[in-house]
């Protein structure tokens, strides 16, 4: 018989460890295969425990095409999208076996493309929620965001089951949304506006310039509170990003921002060999090279902060290819860069926060030899 001492949880963060634990009732010189999707994985034990950590292959299964969004919602025709990309079950086989017999067990372990910190990590882990927004959260109850009109926006939930009904409540208004029934267990992505249309909830549960106290229910349970602070459109460079949550932020950055653009000579060859009458010059340049970036800054209070600066961890950044609002979202409006310098401003007195970054804009091309 095999019995687990440290098993994972019923959704494990993929980048994380994700150690699992065993012993045997087996006697004598013992070892386990690990069998995944083929691949045989021999562990020795100490101690009479077997240990494994999952952690290098669940990162590997759950992230095959990166951290791309492969989603472009049509919200007129729907607001709620499945996203398959954001969670992954690997199908495990242990085997423990002496010279002369073995047991067997077979496991399903589950991964959200999501990575933890120790900081109120085991709090969370005590409210013991089977519903999550993939939000900041202390409790795994209550979440934040923040939603800039205009622009594209949505935030994830996971945990709902196929044949769950769940709508929502903006307790501000005292409003209910339709009921919604689940027919998969993937990430639900609920989109607020594609850029063009703020449509979908606002049409279902008027969201009014402030924060807007939402309750998600499940089943007629009340499984999370979202407090989504609603900030009127504005011009802006607006910033997406895959979140240390397991899905997508987003963020509006002022609209006075400095343009700079850096260009490097990339050498010259000598023209020197020639009679003076013929030249016009003794040098020929080779050409240049340029980068072109913003240098973005943006004010947030202390409930953002979780939010915002989580933008500094991402491994993908985006930057949108509009910076006025209501303009329909399409395909390749948002074009990946690199955050190349960060300072972050932290106001104790007055509660609010600044947030300065240089994003590197995508390549320039230039004319060379």
């Amino acid at each position: 018989m095999i019995n687990f001492t440290t098993d994972l949880l019923s959704i494990n963060p993929a980048y994380n460890d994700s150690i699992i634990r065993y012993q045997s009732s087996i006697t004598g010189m013992t070892k386990s295969n690990i069998t995944i999707s083929g691949n045989t994985f021999s562990v020795y034990p100490f101690d009479n425990t077997f240990s494994f950590n999952l952690k290098e292959i669940a990162k590997t299964w759950i992230n095959p095409n990166g951290f791309t969004d492969t989603i472009l919602p049509d919200l007129n025709t729907n607001f709620i999208y499945n996203d398959t990309s954001l969670t992954v079950t690997i199908p495990v086989q242990i085997q423990t076996m002496n010279n002369v017999t073995g047991d067997t067990i077979a496991m399903n372990y589950k991964f959200l493309k999501s990575v933890e910190q120790l900081k109120n990590y085991n709090r969370k882990l005590s409210f013991n929620n089977d519903v999550k927004l993939l939000l900041p959260t202390e409790n795994n109850f209550d979440y934040s965001a923040t939603y800039f009109e205009g622009y594209p926006f949505d935030f994830g939930i996971y945990g709902i089951k196929v044949g769950d009904v769940y709508n929502f409540r903006n307790t501000n208004s005292g409003l209910v949304s339709d009921n919604f029934s689940a027919t998969t267990t993937s990430v639900k992505r609920i989109f607020l506006s594609d850029g063009n249309s703020d449509t979908t909830i606002n049409d279902i549960i008027l969201l009014s310039s402030n924060v807007n106290h939402l309750e998600l229910y499940v089943n007629g349970t009340l499984k999370a509170n979202l407090n989504l602070k609603k900030v009127e459109s504005k011009c802006g460079v607006y910033l997406k990003w895959f979140s240390s949550f397991g899905c997508y932020n987003y963020w509006l950055f002022d609209g006075v921002y400095k343009d700079v653009i850096k260009t490097k000579d990339l050498g010259e060859f000598s023209s020197k060999w020639d009679n003076l009458q013929n030249k016009t010059s003794t040098t020929i340049s080779l050409g240049k090279s340029a980068a072109q970036s913003y240098q973005l800054s943006t004010n947030f209070d202390d409930v953002e902060k979780d939010y915002l600066i989580d933008i500094l961890k991402s491994p993908l950044v985006q930057i949108y290819t509009h910076q006025t609002p209501f303009i329909q979202f399409q395909e390749f409006d948002f074009l990946s860069v690199n955050i190349t310098d960060s300072t972050t401003t932290v106001e104790n007195k007055n509660r609010m926060n600044k947030l300065r970054i240089s994003v590197e804009q995508p390549d320039v091309n230039t004319i060379t030899y």
